[in-house]
């Protein structure tokens, strides 16, 4: 999708955990999403003992290594609880570390005229050495849009796969949507 709405950008598909720091091109900002899975109340909740879990770890090496200006990270509620707390903690002090003031907030995106219920922490750094305070915007106040009003107007039928499911309950009482 990025690469279709993107045509003239470079684009990397490689594994985050080969990528060296020394082949990214310098940048203003990094903006990305680690792997969510291991943090979310609707996967296992695994953090660390799930490999996809550790790489939250390279993102943060890659921001370490390039110190860009900036950086913002998206990622699910379930990095907030208690059994991922200390995970969490350490994500932050690392980048303290780095240089970087950083703050986070849990935001839902139907307070943004999105279309869904939708609870996602941002991570947002600033070099030390610029003296920018980051805040978070606003909600702009406007009631939620309904589904309905953003895609009421469609009124193609659904195609569905055929492929089967794993409708494991999890431990929250969702289904296990890390395998289909």
């Amino acid at each position: 999708t990025y690469k279709l709405n993107h045509p003239n950008t470079e684009f990397c598909g490689d594994d985050i955990r080969t990528i060296k720091s020394e082949d990214i091109p310098d940048c203003d900002g990094i903006i990305g999403s680690p792997p969510c899975q291991s943090w979310s109340v609707g996967g296992r909740g695994k953090g660390f003992d799930d490999e996809r879990g550790k790489l939250f770890l390279d993102y943060i090496r890659i921001v370490e290594d390039k110190h860009p200006k900036f950086f913002l990270i998206e990622n699910v509620a379930g990095i907030l609880e208690d059994k991922h707390k200390e995970a969490f903690t350490m994500f932050l002090d690392r980048l303290k570390k780095a240089g970087y003031d950083v703050s986070y907030s849990l935001l839902n995106t139907a307070d943004y005229v999105i279309p869904q219920d939708r609870f996602r922490v941002f991570i947002v750094g600033t070099r030390k050495d610029l003296k920018v305070e980051y805040v978070f915007p606003e909600s702009p106040g406007t009631p939620h849009v309904t589904l309905k009003r953003a895609i009421g107007d469609i009124i193609d039928s659904p195609e569905y796969s055929e492929g089967d499911i794993d409708t494991k309950i999890s431990e929250h009482g969702f289904w296990n949507h890390d395998v289909y």
